[in-house]
Protein backbone atom coordinates (compact mmCIF):
# COMPACT_ATOMS: atom_id res chain seq x y z
CA UNK A 1 0.00 0.00 0.00
CA UNK A 2 2.94 2.18 0.53
CA UNK A 3 4.30 1.93 -2.83
CA UNK A 4 0.90 3.06 -4.20
CA UNK A 5 0.56 6.30 -2.14
CA UNK A 6 4.01 7.19 -2.82
CA UNK A 7 3.85 6.22 -6.88
CA UNK A 8 -0.12 8.19 -6.64
CA UNK A 9 1.60 11.15 -5.70
CA UNK A 10 4.70 11.47 -7.20
CA UNK A 11 2.51 10.92 -10.23
CA UNK A 12 0.25 13.66 -9.91
CA UNK A 13 2.36 16.65 -11.03
CA UNK A 14 4.64 14.19 -13.26
CA UNK A 15 4.87 15.88 -16.83
CA UNK A 16 2.61 12.60 -17.94
CA UNK A 17 -0.06 13.82 -15.79
CA UNK A 18 0.21 16.71 -17.69
CA UNK A 19 0.37 15.49 -21.14
CA UNK A 20 -3.01 13.76 -19.96
CA UNK A 21 -4.36 16.83 -19.10
CA UNK A 22 -3.65 18.68 -22.03
CA UNK A 23 -5.31 15.36 -24.57
CA UNK A 24 -8.16 15.51 -22.53
CA UNK A 25 -8.80 19.50 -23.11
CA UNK A 26 -8.90 17.99 -26.96
CA UNK A 27 -12.41 18.55 -28.06
CA UNK A 28 -11.99 16.21 -30.88
CA UNK A 29 -10.87 13.45 -28.60
CA UNK A 30 -12.95 10.99 -26.70
CA UNK A 31 -12.19 11.27 -23.07
CA UNK A 32 -12.58 7.64 -22.32
CA UNK A 33 -9.94 6.86 -25.03
CA UNK A 34 -7.51 9.37 -23.51
CA UNK A 35 -8.36 7.82 -19.91
CA UNK A 36 -7.39 4.51 -21.52
CA UNK A 37 -4.43 5.12 -23.32
CA UNK A 38 -2.75 6.94 -20.77
CA UNK A 39 -3.70 4.00 -18.42
CA UNK A 40 -2.03 1.69 -20.79
CA UNK A 41 0.80 3.47 -20.99
CA UNK A 42 1.39 3.73 -17.58
CA UNK A 43 0.77 0.26 -16.78
CA UNK A 44 3.15 -0.40 -19.38
CA UNK A 45 6.01 1.99 -18.71
CA UNK A 46 5.42 0.69 -14.86
CA UNK A 47 6.21 -3.25 -16.10
CA UNK A 48 9.59 -2.34 -17.98
CA UNK A 49 10.62 -0.03 -14.72
CA UNK A 50 10.05 -3.32 -12.54
CA UNK A 51 11.60 -5.55 -15.34
CA UNK A 52 14.65 -3.41 -15.08
CA UNK A 53 15.06 -3.47 -11.28
CA UNK A 54 14.26 -6.65 -10.74
CA UNK A 55 17.70 -7.39 -13.22
CA UNK A 56 19.47 -4.63 -11.14
CA UNK A 57 19.03 -5.65 -8.17
CA UNK A 58 21.14 -8.49 -9.06
CA UNK A 59 24.52 -6.50 -9.24
CA UNK A 60 23.41 -3.73 -7.24
CA UNK A 61 23.00 -4.21 -3.48
CA UNK A 62 18.95 -2.73 -2.90
CA UNK A 63 20.08 -0.71 0.61
CA UNK A 64 22.56 1.15 -1.81
CA UNK A 65 20.08 1.61 -4.05
CA UNK A 66 17.13 3.02 -1.95
CA UNK A 67 19.73 5.06 -0.08
CA UNK A 68 21.19 6.48 -3.94
CA UNK A 69 17.22 6.89 -4.90
CA UNK A 70 16.41 8.57 -1.51
CA UNK A 71 19.47 11.54 -1.63
CA UNK A 72 18.38 11.68 -5.40
CA UNK A 73 15.05 12.46 -4.37
CA UNK A 74 16.14 15.21 -1.91
CA UNK A 75 18.77 16.68 -4.19
CA UNK A 76 15.87 16.72 -7.24
CA UNK A 77 13.15 18.83 -4.43
CA UNK A 78 16.27 20.54 -2.97
CA UNK A 79 17.23 22.11 -6.59
CA UNK A 80 13.78 22.79 -7.46
CA UNK A 81 13.11 24.95 -4.68
CA UNK A 82 16.25 26.73 -5.36
CA UNK A 83 15.47 27.29 -8.79
CA UNK A 84 12.03 28.51 -8.20
CA UNK A 85 13.29 30.77 -5.45
CA UNK A 86 16.39 32.13 -8.27
CA UNK A 87 13.53 33.34 -10.14
CA UNK A 88 10.82 34.35 -7.76
CA UNK A 89 13.39 36.79 -5.65
CA UNK A 90 15.13 37.97 -8.56
CA UNK A 91 12.83 41.07 -9.07
CA UNK A 92 13.82 42.15 -6.00
CA UNK A 93 17.31 41.83 -6.60
CA UNK A 94 17.90 38.67 -3.95
CA UNK A 95 20.58 36.41 -5.05
CA UNK A 96 20.61 32.84 -3.95
CA UNK A 97 23.66 31.09 -4.35
CA UNK A 98 23.92 26.80 -4.07
CA UNK A 99 27.71 25.86 -2.42
CA UNK A 100 28.08 22.62 -2.00
CA UNK A 101 30.87 21.13 -0.87
CA UNK A 102 32.07 17.78 -0.53
CA UNK A 103 32.88 16.18 3.18
CA UNK A 104 34.51 18.92 5.37
CA UNK A 105 36.50 17.49 8.47
CA UNK A 106 35.16 18.30 11.31
CA UNK A 107 36.09 16.86 15.31
CA UNK A 108 32.41 16.12 15.35
CA UNK A 109 32.77 13.94 12.68
CA UNK A 110 35.88 12.41 12.74
CA UNK A 111 34.65 9.64 14.54
CA UNK A 112 32.02 8.46 12.67
CA UNK A 113 32.86 5.87 10.91
CA UNK A 114 31.26 7.12 7.72
CA UNK A 115 33.51 7.27 4.69
CA UNK A 116 34.24 10.93 3.33
CA UNK A 117 35.92 10.77 -0.45
CA UNK A 118 37.46 13.80 -1.63
CA UNK A 119 37.42 15.11 2.15
CA UNK A 120 38.53 18.56 3.24
CA UNK A 121 39.82 20.59 6.02
CA UNK A 122 37.78 23.59 7.73
CA UNK A 123 40.11 25.97 6.45
CA UNK A 124 39.97 24.74 3.22
CA UNK A 125 36.57 24.72 2.66
CA UNK A 126 36.25 28.11 4.07
CA UNK A 127 38.40 29.56 1.72
CA UNK A 128 35.95 27.91 -1.19
CA UNK A 129 32.84 29.23 -0.21
CA UNK A 130 34.35 33.02 0.35
CA UNK A 131 35.20 32.30 -3.43
CA UNK A 132 31.75 31.64 -4.29
CA UNK A 133 29.95 34.10 -2.79
CA UNK A 134 32.54 36.87 -3.98
CA UNK A 135 32.38 35.37 -7.45
CA UNK A 136 28.37 35.08 -6.89
CA UNK A 137 28.30 31.50 -8.41
CA UNK A 138 24.64 30.44 -8.44
CA UNK A 139 25.74 26.89 -7.87
CA UNK A 140 29.51 26.00 -6.42
CA UNK A 141 30.22 22.62 -6.43
CA UNK A 142 33.68 21.52 -4.78
CA UNK A 143 36.44 19.85 -4.73
CA UNK A 144 36.45 19.76 -8.08
CA UNK A 145 36.62 16.09 -8.03
CA UNK A 146 33.14 16.20 -6.69
CA UNK A 147 31.98 18.81 -9.33
CA UNK A 148 33.34 16.03 -12.14
CA UNK A 149 31.53 13.30 -10.15
CA UNK A 150 28.30 15.31 -9.87
CA UNK A 151 28.22 15.86 -13.61
CA UNK A 152 28.77 12.31 -14.88
CA UNK A 153 26.21 11.19 -12.55
CA UNK A 154 24.14 13.75 -14.23
CA UNK A 155 25.37 12.15 -17.72
CA UNK A 156 25.31 8.68 -16.88
CA UNK A 157 22.65 5.84 -17.06
CA UNK A 158 21.35 5.34 -13.02
CA UNK A 159 22.18 1.61 -13.31
CA UNK A 160 25.65 3.10 -14.32
CA UNK A 161 25.78 5.27 -11.20
CA UNK A 162 24.64 2.58 -8.77
CA UNK A 163 27.02 0.07 -9.80
CA UNK A 164 30.03 2.47 -9.21
CA UNK A 165 28.07 3.93 -6.22
CA UNK A 166 28.21 -0.21 -4.72
CA UNK A 167 31.83 -0.21 -5.27
CA UNK A 168 32.54 2.90 -3.82
CA UNK A 169 30.00 2.89 -0.78
CA UNK A 170 30.77 0.19 2.23
CA UNK A 171 27.68 -2.64 1.70
CA UNK A 172 26.54 -1.65 5.70
CA UNK A 173 25.37 1.80 4.10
Amino acid sequence: MGSFFSVFIAELGDKTQLATILFSTDQQLNKWSVFAASSLAFVLSSLFAVLIGSQLSQWINPRIAKLVAGIGFIGIGVVTLWSTARIELKPYKINILTICPGFVNTDKNKRDGIPKPFSMSEEQAAQHILKALELEIQEYLFPISLKIGIMLERLLPQFIVNKVLSKVIPSEY
